[in-house]
């Protein structure tokens, strides 16, 4: 069986003979705008579907009245968009499938679109706006279309009367049209009217243009400033003239500073005026000249003229303290700001090269303050500079060279705190930072590294000793020093898992005795022991200090009992071992040479010191201070007898 041809509405289909089973059919649709527009782009969508599940392939096309206006091959969902554009008047379009080897082609239904004319813009640009009294001026009036130049005539009015009936010009998608004339002085609305053409509907101005005529174009300049600069509470003086391409133009002037108005003055037959301003306050002013204009003069402005009004002078040294400082040590940076006035008051800056430290407010003193820190060593150079009031003119000090150091470490005798260390004694180590929270050895031998950091004693043949650590913490250490570390001064370094943390130098000497007090700052109440042997064979042992728990101690009063009993008392203390031998103690102006003066074997670099006490108890009356002495003196501690 054979499908004959058949034409509807210019629309030719052709099918092709084939067994029913062989193709599928098939749906095509074709979707696109109703109304259109001359010389607009107009997109058309095709889509072409089946019930087999199949995907369709090939290529559509679309037809305007009959005549093939496009072709597209299919996207894989079966779908084509074509762009055309259309001539004005009805058309017909469709859109057909051409078939692949499974399915079927397929013609849409007819759709029908109408074009209209394009609607064209218009713009109207003056030769100039205001326009002087009596003074001719040129209106240009541009028709511009979509594609291609309207053509015909443009109607321009000023209100409800025509000034003219002008031809247009075509170029390229535009046309143009040009009127000059002499307006009438006053406000003037004008607007143009396109006639319209084939391709193009009338059109009109979509808002009127206001042109101002009757105003003489003004110029505004600031002619002389006496004094500039000018002195904080001087009057100044400015002298203004208003020009204009005619006469003299008339009306006042205004001095404005940020809108906000100084002074005025009224304009004479030569067009000046003079204003004169007091009470400005110390700074940079940008003061700017306003003629107002009336009824035959536009209005004007001039160009900012920058007036500097000084205040009374100033000047400002600046110290910093200490310096130099350690790296997070905290500085105190002073600015004293002084005048031959009075005392300055306001705000002072303080920067570094590379950055603002931060401001601070001068006190009735005249005096800014800054607590400041830094994070790394180096040399900063440090300014301070004072904004100025309006009484009081800015300055800027000096520049001050602050050395920031790396942070030091403190070594000193863990008993009495002096700098003075001797080897295989308990030093007590403070700094910074030194580790994030305390650790505390527990049994001897102690260890090198506690709490992740180690302490390096380092000779100055640059050899390096470990030393055993009790205790860490972020400000102290306590560690005893190498036996072996040679005399003279050391270097320490506390050394953490990253790198070195910090250092220091410490004095080594053979003997560096020191005596411990009950509550760990060197003075007061001995952390001491006096042991009684009565003549019956008891022992009584009694503590030297009491503590109440909160870190207060005082003297225990010691009970020496009778003549026959025998008395020993035990001090503790460290850097003693060196000159043991020839150590004395020194109780109440009496040299007592010690039973024993060596190494306290339960405590890691502690000394101990036995010292039998004289039966005869009468020379302790009031007794209140030990020392231990061989050619270097301990510290003092006290014990009471009683």
């Amino acid at each position: 069986m054979r499908y004959p041809l058949f034409s509807r509405f210019g629309l030719l289909a052709i099918l092709v003979s084939l067994p029913c089973w062989a193709l599928s059919p098939t749906a095509t649709t074709c979707t696109l705008p109703a109304t259109t527009m001359f010389g607009a782009p107009v997109t058309i969508a095709i889509a072409v579907s089946d019930d087999s599940g199949l995907t369709p392939t090939g290529s559509v096309q679309v037809t305007d009245n009959g005549t093939v206006a496009g072709a597209s091959s299919l996207a894989a969902d079966g779908t084509a968009k074509l762009t055309t554009a259309f001539n004005l008047g009805l058309h017909l379009v469709a859109c057909s499938y051409s078939g692949d080897g499974m399915l079927a082609p397929s013609v849409s239904a007819a759709n029908f679109v109408t074009t209209i004319q394009a609607h064209p813009s218009i713009v109207l640009t003056p030769s100039q706006n205001p326009v002087p009294a009596g003074q001719r001026v040129q209106i240009d009036i541009t028709v511009a279309g979509t594609m291609g130049a309207p053509e015909g005539g443009v109607t321009l009015k000023d209100g409800d009367s025509i000034l003219a009936v002008l031809l247009l010009r075509p170029s390229d998608n535009s046309s143009t049209a040009s009127f000059s004339g002499i307006l009438a002085p006053g406000t003037h609305l004008i607007a143009a009217g396109y006639d319209g053409d084939v391709f193009f509907s009338p059109a009109t101005t979509a808002q009127p243009l206001v042109l101002i005529v009757g105003k003489r174009p003004t110029g505004t300049v600031v002619r002389s400033v006496s004094p500039s600069p000018a002195a904080n509470g001087q009057a100044v003086v400015f002298q203004i003239q208003v020009v204009s391409d005619a006469a003299s133009a008339a009306g006042s002037v205004t001095l404005t500073e940020n809108s906000k108005t100084l002074g005025a003055g009224i304009l004479n037959s030569a067009g000046q005026t003079t204003i004169t301003l007091t009470g400005l306050t110390v700074g940079t002013h940008s003061i700017v000249a306003n003629y107002g204009g009336n009824q035959d003069f536009a209005a004007s402005v001039s160009v900012p003229f920058s007036l500097q009004v000084t205040g009374a002078a100033t000047t400002i040294q600046l110290s910093a303290t200490p310096n130099p400082t350690q790296v997070g040590q905290t500085v105190t940076l002073t600015a004293t700001v002084t005048s031959s006035t009075g005392v300055p008051s306001g705000m002072v800056t303080f920067q570094t090269a590379q950055a603002t430290l931060g401001t601070a407010n001068l006190n009735t003193a005249g005096q800014a303050l800054l607590t400041t820190s830094f994070s790394s060593a180096g040399t900063r150079t440090v300014t301070a500079s004072y904004a100025g009031t309006a009484q009081f003119s800015a300055a800027t000090s000096d520049a001050v060279t602050l050395n920031v150091i790396p942070r030091q470490l403190v070594v000193a005798n863990s008993a009495s705190f002096k700098t003075v260390v001797a080897p295989d004694s308990l030093a007590s180590i403070f700094g910074d930072n030194l580790v994030a929270s305390p650790v505390s050895a527990a049994l001897l031998p102690w260890p090198a590294t506690l709490g992740g950091v180690s302490v390096i004693f380092r000779d100055s043949a640059g050899v390096d000793r470990l030393a055993a650590l009790k205790f860490v913490s972020p400000g102290q250490i306590n560690a005893v020093v190498p036996a072996d570390v040679p005399l003279g001064q050391s270097t320490v370094i506390v050394r953490g898992t990253s790198g070195d943390l910090e250092s220091g130098q410490a004095t080594i000497a053979n003997v560096a005795p020191g005596i411990f007090s009950a509550d760990g700052t060197g003075t007061g109440a001995a952390a001491a022991a006096v042991e009684t042997v009565h003549a019956d064979g008891s022992i009584l042992l009694q503590q030297a200090g009491r503590c109440d728990g909160h870190g207060n101690c005082t003297p225990n009063p010691i009970n020496l009992g009778t003549d026959q009993d025998q008395n020993t008392l035990i001090l503790y203390g460290v850097g003693i071992r060196g000159g043991g031998q020839t150590a004395k103690v020194r109780i109440a102006g009496q040299d007592l040479t010690p039973a024993y003066a060596g190494p306290q074997i339960q405590y890691g670099g502690v000394d101990q010191v036995n010292v039998t006490l004289p039966t005869t108890h009468s020379v302790y009356i009031s007794v209140n201070d030990i020392k231990l002495i061989k050619k270097q003196v301990s510290n003092t501690v006290v014990v009471h007898f009683q």
